[in-house]
């Protein structure tokens, strides 16, 4: 996870071309520590999910003595749709995401929503996700945008922030 943090860090410079303001700054260098934490914790449930999978293949042939042939059989039985590959570079599936955090009660599934969702209500002026301003600032700065994290700063920053203290470290 450290390393995601620190490529996270780095990716302002990468991302944005145009001078902003420092609280539109630290906004998006906050989101961009969110996603990395996010996706360090996709990537954990993701690898559990796929062991899971692979385990259940395998319980059916216990106690059976285990040939080549055998073994084939059980690898072609694993549905190989329920096994997810992990990338730094995948979308953020919402969903999933609250899937993943759901066992541990970390945090509720409306801040998730405040940070990485991109249904059309989070879409709206006034109402727009984290993930949503951070779109709209990335892929051709938006003045709209850069007045909503102004205006809504400590909001959204607050709801970050949340969700970082709240995750394992």
């Amino acid at each position: 996870m450290a390393d995601l943090l620190r490529r996270a860090a780095n990716k302002l410079t990468v991302d944005v071309k145009e001078d902003l303001s420092p609280r539109v700054t630290a906004f998006l260098q906050r989101y961009y520590y969110c996603e990395a934490a996010a996706k360090a914790m996709l990537k954990a449930y993701r690898h559990t999910q796929t062991r899971k999978e692979i385990a259940r293949a395998l319980n059916r042939h216990i106690g059976k003595t285990l040939d080549e042939s055998r073994v084939l059989k059980i690898v072609n039985s694993i549905n190989a749709d329920r096994i997810k590959s992990f990338s730094e570079f995948m979308n953020l599936n919402i969903t999933e995401l609250k899937r993943a955090l759901r066992p541990y009660d970390l945090v509720d599934d409306a801040l998730l929503d405040t940070i990485f969702q991109t249904a059309p209500l989070y879409r709206r002026k006034g109402k727009k996700s984290c993930r949503i301003l951070r779109n709209e600032l990335v892929h051709g700065i938006k003045p709209r945008a850069v007045y909503e994290v102004e205006s809504r700063y400590d909001a959204l920053m607050t709801s970050m922030e949340t969700f970082l203290n709240a995750l394992p470290n």
